[in-house]
């Protein structure tokens, strides 16, 4: 949780932003993500949330209610671009 709560100085996120990251953690989507890679896979994300989904990113942004629905499409999104960066366990990988 620390790591994706550091911002950049002087390059805060937008809330939709903030609120991507946060979900990526509390939803699970970073579980399998090694700590060191956590900078560099919010990287990802973010550019496939506010590429993907500007009009949600946009509500967001002038403080609309969100539905569980959008909390969905995020993660529809989010976990797609953090796939890549994902460790297989040991144990899943040698069954």
């Amino acid at each position: 949780m620390r790591e994706i709560l550091k911002q950049g100085q002087y390059k805060p996120l937008r809330a939709s932003e903030q609120i991507a990251s946060l979900l990526s953690v509390t939803g699970g989507a970073l579980d399998k993500v090694p700590t060191e890679k956590i900078r560099e896979v919010e990287g990802h994300l973010l550019q496939a949330v506010n590429e993907q989904l500007p009009e949600l990113c946009g509500r967001i942004e002038e403080g609309k209610k969100l539905e569980l629905a959008d909390r969905d499409s995020i993660m529809n999104k989010i976990k797609p671009a953090i796939a890549p960066f994902e460790e297989i366990e040991e144990a899943d990988a040698n069954n």
